[in-house]
């Protein structure tokens, strides 16, 4: 032990070092600006609790022992000394100090890693590991959960969540919206990134739009919007939290949508509500149904219609003729054969006829051939994207700002990504694309889009394949010129150029492709002063409000301007796992959908079900 000490931490830290080696954890008893007293970290006597009878009875453990040992210190010419050592042990000395909570007290500098990574949303156990592989830190998964509860804490500054939230959607970099209830109670969330809005701006050929759910400990659904880059990668948009599943709430998040894209085509699953939403906000925008979905619920649907597999199987391949009808006439010849079913099943016939050909349009393949879907024909692309959400939500049972913050990071990393992809493809040249027919789109086009104009090329090469009678498909639904229309420019001795092209592929837009409107996010407007041009411009601007009627709402706001919007009120759970089932709490995994439960679970080997890999016969 030093004789004197420069400073009082410095003496501070030294007797505990000195003492941990010892097997005594010491903690401060009291300190004076001359004076400082240690005491061993089970000193003191617990606190007795008075229950209601008067019977002095502690509910809870104490590691308090009411040990006297104590250090007595002090300070004489800006030097600091032990002063006195008295009192003994009256517990035994452990080989171990792990279970003294001192002891495995996280210092300053590894608090601040803490922040720093999970502000990076990484989780509590790695957090726990990483401090362990560089510090040799004492700490357990508590300590590491306590330390994250007082960043929360920090961050909340006193403010509640809902405080917060608004806070955080209120800064330039989001276009946001808040809905509220006739109550007063915030009901839904309409969130984007700007810099994934000028993104979709961009890319506005095709959307898909899916609710997920167990994100947030609200139970509130979220609407994914998902888009499609040039690269033909996807990326997610725009997130609405709702209140429901009804077409109300699809038409807020769909109104708020339209303010900054317009999209062409929308995919989707067969959500009626949504369906309905779309054709009320989006009238000239098409709307594409998942075939994957639609063929999974005929299976769960009418498979119990028939008595036998071969029958089973026969109407399943007459079904698929239908669906996959190249044109109208075909289709009207498979559905003549198809009416047979109205005379042997009509249970079968009936679903089909009542749940699906209303929107025929919508999936059969002559029929939206002729739409830009860019291949999205199924919703699988929604369902990929919110795996990638999920991965960053982590935790079904967080608030919205956590959520949120989250969020943040995926569209920062998504953006990020799609620009360094389009950007380096504009420096390459594939060995493959180097013929003469695609010199003036190379690094102009994406490698997709090359790819796929290879492809028809290659097939313009193959008499049997030029036999097909053109339909036009690849341009209707790629944007892409198809084997005849590159047989005759090759033939003619011409180039393509991006008149044939969507300028959904292009690498950059230029003068000639399809206008893009300039994107005005009011990035660089506080968000008072948006909100001032906004009240301006619908008072001043808009034909369809009745100026007394709008100014008498604002100035109910003006009378009190200190009424506080109410919190979120968490959902009553609609759908999902039954009460007791053990998928719950914090999981983000998705529940199963009906034809996941109709067919059971599938051998791995041979995709077959009703067995597994290890009693499959084919193996």
């Amino acid at each position: 032990m030093e004789s004197g000490y420069s400073s009082k931490e410095a003496m501070i830290e030294a007797l505990k070092a000195e003492y941990v080696q010892k097997g005594v954890v010491l903690t401060m008893k009291r300190s004076a600006y001359n004076r400082v007293e240690l005491k061993c970290d089970l000193g003191g006597e617990p606190k007795v609790k008075e229950t209601s009878d008067g019977d002095q009875k502690r509910k809870k453990g104490s590691r308090l022992t009411g040990c006297t040992f104590e250090i007595i210190c002090g300070c004489k010419k800006d030097v600091w000394y032990v002063r006195k050592i008295s009192g003994d042990h009256n517990h035994e000395i452990p080989d171990s100090l792990i279970g003294h909570s001192k002891y495995r007290k996280l210092d300053g500098e590894s608090k601040l890693k803490v922040q720093s990574m999970y502000e990076s949303n990484v989780e509590p156990k790695e957090i726990l590991s990483t401090l362990k592989k560089e510090s040799q830190s004492n700490a357990s998964i508590q300590e590491v959960y306590n330390a994250v509860k007082g960043v929360k804490r920090d961050f909340l500054e006193g403010r509640s969540p809902l405080e917060t939230l608004s806070d955080i959607i209120a800064s330039p970099e989001y276009t946001s919206k808040l809905r509220l209830d006739d109550g007063g109670r915030v009901n839904g969330l309409f969130l984007a990134l700007n810099e994934v809005v000028k993104l979709a701006k961009r890319f506005d050929g095709v959307f898909l739009l899916d609710c997920t759910y167990k994100t947030n400990k609200l139970g509130m659904p979220l609407l994914n919007f998902v888009g499609i880059a040039c690269t033909n990668k996807t990326f997610n948009v725009v997130v609405a939290f709702l209140p429901d599943e009804q077409e109300e709430s699809y038409k807020w998040a769909l109104r708020e949508f339209s303010s900054t894209v317009s999209p062409r085509v929308i995919a989707t699953d067969r959500e009626l509500a949504l369906m309905n939403a779309i054709a009320v906000t989006f009238p000239m925008c098409k709307n594409v149904l998942c075939i994957w979905h639609i063929n999974k619920n005929v299976g769960s649907k009418c498979e119990g219609f028939f008595k036998k597999k071969d029958e089973w199987k026969i109407f399943l391949q007459r079904w698929k003729e239908l669906v996959y009808s190249s044109t109208v006439n075909e289709f009207n010849q498979n559905m003549n054969d198809f009416s047979i079913y109205k005379i042997t099943n009509p249970d079968a016939y009936e679903y089909i006829l009542q749940t699906w050909l209303p929107w025929k349009e919508r999936f059969v393949t002559c029929y939206v051939k002729d739409i830009r879907h860019f291949n999205s024909v199924t919703t699988s692309r929604a369902e990929g994207s919110h795996r990638v959400l999920k991965s960053y939500i982590k935790n079904g049972k967080r608030n919205l700002q956590e959520v949120v913050k989250n969020l943040n990071l995926l569209w920062k990393n998504q953006t990020t990504e799609i620009s360094k992809e389009i950007e380096r493809q504009k420096l390459i040249v594939c060995d493959r694309h180097k013929i003469g027919l695609l010199k003036p789109l190379q690094k102009k086009l994406s490698l997709f889009a090359l790819d796929e104009i290879l492809k028809q090329y290659n097939k313009s090469l193959n008499e049997e394949e030029m036999k097909e009678v053109c339909t036009q498909s690849v341009t209707g639904t790629l944007g892409l010129p198809c084997k005849h229309t590159i047989r005759e420019l090759v033939k003619e001795g011409q180039v393509l150029t991006d008149a044939y092209i969507d300028s959904q592929w292009l690498l950059e837009l230029n003068a000639s492709s399809r206008a893009i409107t300039n994107v005005s996010l009011s990035q660089n407007i506080s968000p008072r002063k948006n909100l001032i041009e906004r009240l301006h411009n619908e008072l001043y601007n808009n034909p369809q409000i009745h100026s007394s009627s709008f100014i008498n709402r604002i100035q109910s706001v003006l009378d009190d301007p200190t009424k506080e919007i109410q919190d979120i009120q968490p959902l009553q759970r609609k759908k999902g796992r039954p009460v007791g089932a053990k998928n719950k709490g914090a999981s983000i995994r998705r529940d199963k959908s009906h034809f996941e439960y109709m067919e059971g679970r599938k051998c791995s080997k041979c995709g077959e079900p009703g067995h597994n890999a290890r009693t499959c016969s084919k193996s």
